[in-house]
């Protein structure tokens, strides 16, 4: 009898524990899945209804993008600043996929300003804009076609890879630098030095003619 009863319990309980965990594979694997997708469809609802199941928004998918990335590709500013002030996502800003792309890159690339302005804007000061990808060296600015969209690039201290690559002349003008030897030209605008000249007076005295001679030194 007692013999019985275990073999129920080994009957009733095993599938029961199979299922429970097959349920969590299989859960576990759509959660992540799921929200890449909901990003890629600009889906903000889906993305919080995701992260409330525990779904982790800095996850990566097989290309090494995350959901900042996506949303960056495929033009979503709302969610783009969603993800940036809400969730975790400030911390992905840098972050770089197979190609070496970050989320700006993404969003430079697709010529979107609004797209762009999103992530800048909402970046609170972490962001790098001149990270290069991974193939060609190219910045967020070497990849974008749109002249807008470069300009609001650069007002805001993007470079291009050349000009990253490029020497930096810097010149200090101090005024308490140590003077250094120099050659200096001074031109002055002083009359020159007038040189001793003689000078011949006449003069007429109790109607006898004298001559005096004057030697006159003028500084």
């Amino acid at each position: 009898m007692k013999n019985m009863s275990l073999r129920f319990i080994k009957v009733l309980v095993f599938p029961v524990l199979a299922l429970v965990s097959l349920s969590v594979v299989v859960f576990a694997g759509p959660l992540s899945e799921d929200i890449f997708q909901a990003a890629v469809d600009g889906d903000k609802e889906a993305i919080e209804d995701l992260i409330d199941k525990g779904a982790d928004v800095n996850k990566t998918n097989a290309e090494q993008k995350t959901v900042l990335m996506l949303a960056a590709q495929y033009k979503h500013p709302d969610l783009i600043e969603y993800l940036l002030n809400q969730t975790g996502a400030k911390q992905t800003l840098n972050n770089r996929d197979k190609r070496g792309w970050t989320a700006v890159m993404y969003g430079a690339d697709s010529g979107d300003l609004a797209t762009v302005q999103a992530i800048v804007e909402n970046a609170g000061g972490e962001l790098n804009l001149n990270l290069t990808e991974f193939k060609t060296e190219k910045t967020a600015l070497d990849l974008t076609a749109i002249d807008y969209v470069a300009d609001y690039l650069r007002s805001n201290g993007a470079k291009t890879s050349e000009e990253l690559r490029r020497p930096q002349r810097v010149q200090l003008r101090r005024r308490d630098d140590p003077p250094t030897p120099q050659r200096i030209q001074l031109q002055r605008n002083d009359p020159p030095a007038p040189t001793p000249k003689r000078i011949q007076l006449r003069r007429n005295d109790s109607g006898v003619k004298k001559q005096i001679q004057y030697q006159l030194n003028h500084k």
